[in-house]
């Protein structure tokens, strides 16, 4: 398997990412270098590496701690960035129906609070609203085959970075921005009926996150404590 030792940054970051790239190698050799899609996003451990290269020869405990309770969602961060280009073209807006529009505006407030995935914010339940739709999308021909292994598919590296990055290079691409313009458009659309429909448009992040604990004693012994319980971060949050 494919290691490090010692390397010269003096530190070593793993977040359950894939930290070789071969889950990207269109041809793989065979079984030694393949090692499965199944990882994150990559940015709890882009996040972690930021936090300590800012926190360099300070390192203590409590550093240390803070990096554990980060709850900053760079997926969330990139995915605005993207949503900004697109307002960029001229036109788009105008295109938008008025619930899509603030749903955009709502969006991009998350900018003002750092892209926190905080319990009380309502921007993570929005923005992760229109990555579903455009998740969706992009693997409508085999969201039916896959069944229940498709919402897993939906949140490791494979699936964000396949959305996200035809969305960025869709739109730096001259001969691809109105069809790239065409998906932002219809999914925002998708996302913002389905959030009214679904009145969860104001729900916070706490109301649609929440930690759930499965009771394998559950009917021997009395349940204690095992309700769904409101917490801070996402699954691209170091604090997962």
């Amino acid at each position: 398997a494919p290691e490090l030792y010692n390397p010269k940054e003096g530190r070593i970051v793993t977040a359950n990412n894939d930290p070789y790239g071969h889950s990207e190698n269109p041809k793989l050799s065979d079984f030694e270098d393949y090692f499965g899609i199944g990882f994150s996003t990559g940015c709890r451990a882009k996040r972690i590496t930021e936090l300590l290269d800012a926190n360099k020869g300070r390192i203590d405990e409590k550093v240390v701690a803070s990096i554990q309770l980060d709850h900053k969602d760079l997926v969330g961060e990139r995915l605005v960035g993207v949503l900004e280009t697109a307002l960029a073209q001229p036109g788009f807006s105008e295109k938008l129906s008025p619930d899509a529009k603030r749903l955009v505006d709502r969006m991009l407030n998350w900018k003002a609070t750092n892209f926190e995935a905080r319990r009380n914010l309502k921007e993570p339940v929005l923005l992760y609203s229109w990555f579903s739709a455009l998740s969706d999308r992009q693997f409508a021909d085999i969201k039916e085959p896959m069944g229940e292994f498709f919402e897993y598919l939906k949140n490791n590296t494979v699936a964000y970075k396949t959305v996200y990055h035809k969305l960025k290079d869709g739109l730096a691409q001259e001969a691809s921005i109105p069809e790239t313009l065409k998906n932002v458009t219809e999914t925002l659309e998708i996302a913002a009926r389905g959030l009214k429909t679904s009145n969860t448009d104001n729900s916070t992040w706490g109301e649609v996150r929440k930690l759930k604990f499965n009771n394998i004693l559950d009917g021997i012994l009395p349940t204690a404590l095992m309700f769904p319980i409101p917490r801070d971060g996402s699954w691209d949050t170091v604090d997962v």
